[in-house]
């Protein structure tokens, strides 16, 4: 598979994983997601020190994105880039939460956070 093709199918991946989160946990909206996935992956792929296997290593470098809508996108990365802590279970518990708790819920997960 060539290189450009193989970058589209990992934004395209990213989406998917995106949309159906938000589908099967019937809250969120998937426009931000679907939108910021390619720059997602690039900044992922292309600029980041980040290590899945110890996602909260002090030298790291941290994506920031304050927005709850691309909480979805977040989630994604982290499961695709293999931390462990995320799984395809565990984000529809959180993202089902009450809005009151959400912020604390979220923050408590390896590597993410995103707080309103």
């Amino acid at each position: 598979m060539k290189e450009d093709n193989m970058v589209q199918l990992a934004i395209n991946t990213i989406r998917t994983l995106s949309m159906d989160a938000v589908q099967q946990a019937k809250s969120g909206h998937p426009g931000t997601p679907m939108a910021l996935a390619p720059l997602l992956y690039t900044i992922w792929n292309r600029l980041m020190q980040f290590d899945p296997q110890d996602p909260i290593w002090p030298n790291r470098d941290r994506f920031v994105l304050s927005n709850r809508h691309a909480l979805m996108l977040l989630w994604s990365a982290l499961h695709l880039t293999g931390v462990q802590a995320v799984n395809a279970d565990g984000w529809q518990q959180r993202s089902n939460c009450s809005a009151r708790n959400r912020p604390r819920q979220i923050a408590g997960l390896t590597g993410l956070s995103a707080e309103a």
